[in-house]
């Protein structure tokens, strides 16, 4: 089933791995899903508002004014990053499994999901602490927390991944 993209809209987006498989356990994997990233939002002219890349999925909130920009925005993370891991590994298999993808309607469900994504390492226990989630390298947890205020504690905020 292909998701119908609309130009001038903000995305919440998450990919898991196949099957759940911990393919990012190691922070060279994370470099390569959160460069990807990175290429992405510079070559499809998408704002990428916050992140989290975790040890078998990650998430995205972003906005994207043109709507053919968001396919090949996925497909370029996800394209780039299992070439890179499977290239890194030698081993080639598929790295990819379900994913969620949701249009952001109003103030309330942004609020909501930007908070699920920033404290998402917290959630899956690949930090102990908020003070250790500022230094989390795969999450912009810091910049949210610098320039937004009022942002939803961790155990207010419930995303159902569909």
């Amino acid at each position: 089933m292909s998701y119908k993209y609309f130009p001038h809209n903000y995305y919440f987006y998450t990919q898991k791995t196949f099957f759940g498989k911990m393919f990012f356990l190691e922070d060279v994997a994370k470099k390569i899903v959160l460069g990807q990233i990175l290429n992405g939002v510079s070559k499809y002219d998408v704002e990428l508002i916050a992140y989290a890349v975790l040890s078998n999925h990650y998430h995205l909130l972003f906005y994207c004014d043109k709507a053919e920009n968001v396919s090949k925005f996925i497909h370029q993370i996800n394209g780039g990053t299992s070439f890179q891991l499977n290239t890194l590994t030698g081993i080639h298999q598929s790295l990819w499994g379900e994913k969620f993808n949701k249009t952001i309607l109003d103030e309330s469900a942004f609020d909501n999901i930007l908070s699920y994504i920033i404290y998402n390492p917290y959630k899956h226990e690949l930090v102990k602490n908020i003070e250790a989630l500022k230094k989390y390298k795969f999450c912009n947890y810091s910049d949210i927390i610098n320039t937004r205020r009022n942002i939803t504690e961790p155990q207010n905020i419930n995303i159902e991944l569909e």
